[in-house]
């Protein structure tokens, strides 16, 4: 993702390609320092690691139904 985004930006003029990567940057710390705390928060429930571990499993059903849909879809 990071060096995606880096290489998609030598597309930019050059005026735009730091503001574009400063925005970038603060967009990716700040959904890091939200997960972070979300998971402080999480686990200072009595059922922190069972609530963790739950979501992942959801989280984890979602996307493989999503490619399961994904790769049955009939394609034109």
């Amino acid at each position: 993702m990071f060096s995606g985004g880096t290489f998609l930006l030598n597309q930019l003029s050059p005026q735009y390609k730091h503001k574009l990567q400063g925005t970038s940057s603060l967009i990716t710390y700040l959904a890091n320092l939200t997960a972070s705390f979300s998971v402080g928060l999480l686990m200072a429930t009595p059922y922190g690691w069972q609530m963790a571990n739950l979501s992942a499993v959801i989280f984890m059903s979602i996307f493989i139904l999503w490619l399961f849909y994904q790769f049955t879809r009939v394609k034109i």
